[in-house]
């Protein structure tokens, strides 16, 4: 039989289990240790206020459906959303401010928006076939994502954590994972990011293990690059016109038709650059180094009008001054902004090697000191 729930039903020991249909336009009262378990059916909560705001135990949706119909539904922050299998579903929004717990299952709804801790546990499929909005924190331990349908959205504004120990090796689907947040992996395998629409504006930490995007990917945000790491974009088009920071001993990999560095776009550290077969295009900034360091592009580099090369001096000797090596091509052009540190002076007749190349064409376009340096231009060029 069905249940209709438009009044204040209290559960306060034990477990209701309800493989019927059920509707509620009043509310729940779920005690500490208590829980609600929808196990078949599809159960439609059509008020603002479901649970009542004591409301301390849990929502278990086990293969059921929770068809949310009102526009701004939401669970007490004591409260615990065990996701174990089925659907949360409808065309209203449920906000979670406490624990959800997600094995598996669908999250077709409008919205559902997670404001405390979220824990993507066991290996079950986790798909997303509505909009999941992260304002928390997420630890995402194990089971792969799917985003499925070109509606379909995950999206990160709080903090994503791909953990240690985290087996899952894939977010995929045709719909859009969109950063705009901190996404953080942490975990010793290599994460495929097949989602059709990958946006970042937020920060992408990648510290431990790899990360590979098949989709073209245009950058907008941050991405550091953690020593022994490979970022890698396999898709057609890879542009930046945020800031990636490479670490020493990382790679940063495009392996498509064209990777452009953006007017606005920052390449920056002490890494590898892995250029396609068209070579790395600089439209923007490129900063070897970390005060100072060494910075090479493995394969061809065509310096743009309009981009920058930044050079860091803090000494004579080797190690003391920043480098960009180019192991193929080299185009030469934009400008060489050129920057005094650690409180070093040039002096006239002093010589430093900026940039190495495998082959040259080309000249800078222009050759300037970054503002309040002491050593005057023009300087004697080795460039042309």
């Amino acid at each position: 039989s069905n249940l209709v729930n438009n009044g204040l039903f209290n559960i306060g020991d034990g477990i209701l289990s309800l493989s019927g249909d059920s509707s509620t336009g009043g509310s729940f009262g779920i005690a500490a240790g208590a829980s609600l378990n929808l196990v078949g059916g599809t159960h439609t909560v059509s008020t603002i206020a479901p649970f009542t705001p004591t409301s301390a135990g849990t929502l278990r949706v086990n293969g059921g459906a929770l068809n949310v119909t009102s526009g701004d539904a939401s669970l007490p922050a004591a409260m615990v959303l065990a996701f174990d299998a089925g659907i949360i579903g409808g065309t209203g929004k449920l906000t979670v401010n406490g624990v959800m717990n997600w094995a598996s299952g669908d999250i077709a709804v409008n919205n559902l928006v997670t404001t405390g801790q979220a824990n993507l546990n066991s290996g079950g499929v986790k798909s997303v076939s509505g909009r999941w909005t992260n304002e928390g924190l997420a630890d995402w331990n194990d089971g792969a994502l799917q985003i499925n349908g070109t509606g379909a959205v995950m999206a990160n504004v709080g903090t994503l954590n791909a953990v240690t120990g985290n087996t899952a090796n894939t977010i995929s689907g045709a719909g859009t994972f969109d950063n705009m947040g901190t996404f953080s992996k942490a975990s010793a395998n290599t994460l495929t990011i097949g989602s059709d629409g990958l946006l970042n504006t937020g920060d992408l930490q990648l510290s431990v293990g790899d990360i590979a995007v098949t989709p073209s990917f245009a950058n907008q945000g941050n991405i550091n690059v953690g020593t022994g790491s490979t970022f890698t974009v396999n898709g057609s088009d890879f542009e930046n016109i945020g800031t990636i920071t490479l670490a020493d001993g990382s790679t940063l990999a495009a392996t498509g038709n064209s990777f452009v560095n953006q007017a606005g776009g920052v390449i920056a550290g002490t890494g590898s650059i892995q250029a396609p077969a068209s070579g790395l295009e600089n439209f923007g900034t490129i900063e070897p180094g970390q005060s100072p360091g060494l910075l090479t592009v493995l394969g061809d580099l065509f310096l743009q009008l309009g981009g920058v090369l930044h050079i860091e001096l803090g000494g004579i000797a080797d190690g003391e001054r920043d480098r960009l090596h180019v192991t193929g091509n080299a185009s030469l052009g934009g400008t060489l902004d050129v920057d005094e540190v650690a409180g070093f002076n040039t002096s006239v007749g002093d010589s430093f090697t900026v940039m190495t190349w495998g082959a040259k064409a080309g000249a800078f376009d222009e050759v300037r000191a970054s503002a309040g340096d002491t050593f005057g231009l023009p300087v004697e060029r080795a460039d042309s």
